[in-house]
């Protein structure tokens, strides 16, 4: 009994070490990286609402529309979109592989737990029938040579029987532990193989989508001269838009000076004649006041935030310059995005504000400025306008029904976002994602 006490301790610590790291490796290793599978589960779900909308609009299509632009445009969105939702299930194989080695690594370190755990069980139960008769507990008590010899095998008496229950309740926690485990396994196991299904069906249609394009733009580029000429004409009304929007934003500075000169006029009128007024020049944007401060300051803060200009609709043609789709070294340069839309689609205010001007232009239909303090927004190829200069608009207030594009013949809106006096900025950078 005494040699058995001597080693006591040691089992319980080795016993202790095997729970803590059983139980460090059951509570933490799930946490590892489930912020970033359930980020890219986000994303996946994302791509594929955004790839559903596009094929229904795609598969919508007549025979005679496939043949233009515009489907060409859809499709290169769509192939996007696919080789977007193809890295992301990459990057989500990745993740799920890895947490299968984890969990590989784990089960394997728990196994040998259970083992370990029961082997020491079995040593202590054959020494216990082994020595059953030198052990009696209460012969082992009395058998003390002096009161505080039998208070210290008394205490380990309890400790003893303590260290068995203790024993019996780490393998049944160790056990559950382990098939808690193999049933995340084989979860994962399954989730490895429903991505790869996903992965494999997506690189096949990319596939499909990408000898559908290559023929589609060997087609249009046999009408070449006829798409220079529609794009000569884009350009032409895309330059007299610009120059309408550039003035109607330099009269409203303009405006807003001429006031803020009459009101310091009135006010010096008031002082001594010693004291001389500030002047201005024309074109100088003037200290906002602080409404318009604050209207500024509002429309800035919901940058990623704003309302779409049109309740259903998708992005067809982005900020900024871009590769023709067919023609080689020829380059489009878009202010703002273009927006398809149902057709009747109504096009409505991202922000409060006031309008600034009401533009019609040949070939582009009507534009609507609206003013938002020191940034403005344009909404061009309206069919018809339901608002007028000067009127104060709320958000999500309507301003005009969408026109049809003469060329494509899809119902398209074109927002711009501008901020005093000529910069022009990402709408995509300034909407909220859907």
């Amino acid at each position: 009994m005494v040699t058995y006490l001597s080693r006591y301790p040691r089992l319980i610590l080795k016993l202790s070490s095997i729970a803590l790291f059983s139980a460090l490796i059951f509570i933490g290793s799930d946490r590892s990286n489930a912020q970033s599978r359930a980020e890219l589960e986000q994303q996946r779900k994302q791509k594929e609402k955004e790839i559903a909308v596009l094929k229904k609009r795609l598969s919508e299509t007549g025979a005679k529309e496939r043949k233009t632009l515009a489907y060409l445009s859809d499709l290169n969105e769509l192939i996007k979109q696919r080789q977007s939702l193809i890295s992301t299930l990459q990057n989500q194989l990745n993740a799920i592989t890895l947490h299968i080695e984890e969990e590989s690594d784990i089960v394997s370190a728990l196994d040998s737990d259970v083992a370990n755990l029961k082997r020491d069980y079995a040593k202590l139960m054959y020494y216990m029938y082994k020595n059953r008769r030198s052990v009696n507990q209460v012969s082992f008590v009395f058998a003390s040579n002096s009161f505080n010899e039998a208070i210290k095998r008394v205490e380990f008496v309890r400790f003893y029987t303590s260290y068995r229950e203790i024993q019996v309740e780490l393998i049944e926690k160790t056990e559950t532990s382990l098939a808690s485990r193999i049933a995340d396994l084989k979860t994962e196991e399954a989730s490895k193989k429903e991505v790869l299904a996903s992965l494999d069906e997506e690189e096949k249609s990319l596939e499909g989508d990408k000898l559908e394009q290559n023929d589609l733009m060997h087609r249009l580029q046999g009408d070449e001269k006829k798409i220079r000429r529609q794009l000569e004409e884009q350009q032409r009304v895309a330059k007299k838009l610009d120059k309408a929007i550039r003035n109607s934003i330099a009269k409203e500075i303009a405006d807003a000076n001429r006031k803020a000169r009459s009101e310091n006029r009135a006010k010096n009128e008031t002082k001594e004649k010693t004291h001389t007024s500030k002047k201005t020049a024309p074109n100088e944007v003037l200290a906002p006041t602080p409404e318009m401060a604050e209207l500024s300051a509002r429309f800035a803060e919901n940058r990623s935030r704003l309302p779409w200009p049109v309740e259903n609709g998708s992005i067809i043609e982005h900020f900024g310059v871009h590769e023709h789709p067919t023609l080689a070294r020829v380059t489009i340069n878009c202010n703002g995005v273009i927006i398809k839309t149902p057709e009747g689609a109504k096009a409505r205010c991202v922000f409060g504000g006031k309008v600034t001007a009401v533009i019609t232009i040949p070939g582009a239909n009507n534009a609507v400025i609206v003013n938002h303090g020191n940034y403005f927004t344009v909404y061009s190829n309206l069919d018809k306008v339901f608002v007028h200069t000067g009127e104060k608009l709320t958000l999500k207030q309507e301003i005009g029904s969408v026109g049809v594009d003469k060329i494509t013949g899809d119902s398209q809106v074109e927002l711009e976002i501008w901020k005093a006096p000529d910069v022009k900025l990402d709408p995509e950078q300034w909407l909220m994602r859907r």
